[in-house]
């Protein structure tokens, strides 16, 4: 080996072999490697910036589409919040119809429909909340001018609540200035599934009592203290917001109750008419009677207030610092179940109030409601009777001077 080693010949050999298997080792066991794995990291940079610049691209739109998205979602919340809760059904539907007359048009017909004909569930966008949209036709046929239902369609386009109009037809006759239009407008409400989006205003300072089952004896709806302060709901004690509710949500329970009292001397009173109480058997129906779908309204009078159940003071001519005029109704419930009337109220033509008043079934069943008057309130009043199906019962006219 030292005589090989000894020979430069051998020596640059075995060196030169040597650097050669070295130099084919790390090309082979080390170059190929890192070369492959440095073109892939090339490629993974250049794919990366190009993702960096398209990023960038879109971060530079997200402004404009946050813009867009917040006008859009405005849009969203107006129209949802133009659309009332189901509960409103009723004064929805009172809203059209005081909005009808408001414009000059007469009412030949105005049946609202009690099923929707068409249900949307909708996911709000920043709750996750599900609402359930409801679209109730309601059929209308009117007599008016042209001009008169234009400004009508227009208060309805710019109107609180959401509605709509199709199929307007209109029977035109030759040199008249009335027509007769019919139409079918829709009306929109919306319950929610988690948490309805519109926003219902609450009464301040006022307790609004849920209703109760219907007890054995008839509930008395008039406060016996005559001196009790006037704290009741009315529809001027409510604000700008609530003007629209039917004034049966603020109403005290409906159904007067007999309360038992130790039987003391009653004191003569010489102010207020005897009371007629029909204790016969009943008979047949005459023709004074108004027969609705069972109810029977046996007699209605206006009056200063009611005691026991009874009008005190009935007539048709009322000063107008009188504070608070009442609608005493006697009638006969044949249903067989609890039933719905309504006492609307209407000051030259305008309408100012609608009492729902549930009625149980029975003979000479007193329904009362009550309405606060001011000297402002002078005029010719008029309150119908009506059943839930808005038919008309009974027809009272008075005046306060």
């Amino acid at each position: 080996m030292v005589q090989f080693l000894k020979n430069q010949k051998h020596l640059f050999i075995a060196i030169f072999g040597g650097l050669s298997i070295l130099t084919l080792a790390w090309y082979f066991l080390l170059h190929q490697k890192l070369s492959s794995e440095y073109k892939q990291s090339k490629q993974i940079k250049r794919s990366i910036t190009d993702e960096v610049n398209n990023y960038r691209q879109m971060e530079s739109q997200i402004v404009n589409m946050q813009d867009e998205w917040d006008i859009l979602n405005t849009e969203f919340e107006t129209v949802i919040e133009s659309i009332p809760d189901k509960i409103l059904f009723d004064g929805v539907t009172d809203h059209l119809y005081s909005l009808i007359l408001n414009h000059g048009l007469t009412i030949k017909m105005f049946s609202p429909s009690d099923a929707a004909i068409e249900k949307k569930t909708i996911q709000l966008p920043i709750s996750g909340d599900e609402i359930l949209i409801e679209k109730f036709p309601i059929d209308i046929v009117l007599k008016g001018s042209f001009i008169n239902f234009g400004q009508l369609l227009e208060s309805l386009l710019n109107n609180r609540y959401r509605f709509t109009a199709s199929n307007i037809k209109v029977a035109q006759k030759e040199s008249a200035s009335i027509q007769t239009i019919e139409l079918i407008s829709y009306a929109y409400f919306q319950s929610g599934i988690k948490k309805p989006l519109a926003k219902i205003t609450t009464l301040k300072n006022k307790k609004i009592r849920s209703p109760k089952p219907a007890p054995e004896k008839i509930a008395d709806v008039i406060p016996k203290n005559e001196n009790m302060q006037k704290d009741e709901n009315t529809i001027e004690d409510l604000p700008d917001s609530l003007k629209d509710l039917p004034e049966m949500w603020f109403e005290p329970a409906t159904e007067p109750m007999i309360e038992s009292r130790p039987i003391t001397e009653s004191e003569p009173i010489t102010e207020s008419e005897p009371a007629i109480v029909k204790k016969e058997a009943p008979a047949p129906p005459s023709a004074e009677n108004k027969v609705f779908y069972n109810i029977v309204i046996l007699d209605s009078k206006v009056c200063k207030k009611v005691k026991n159940n009874q009008p005190m003071d009935p007539g048709r001519i009322f000063p107008a610092d009188i504070g608070r005029v009442y609608c005493h109704s006697l009638l006969d419930n044949n249903s067989g179940k609890h039933s719905d009337i309504y006492h609307i109220w209407y000051m030259n033509g305008e309408l100012k109030a609608k009492v729902r008043i549930r009625v149980r079934d029975g003979k000479e069943i007193p329904a009362v409601s009550h309405r606060e008057v001011a000297e402002s309130d002078k005029g010719t009043w008029k309150v119908e009777i009506t059943d839930s199906d808005k038919k008309i019962l009974d027809t009272i006219i008075f005046e306060l001077v």
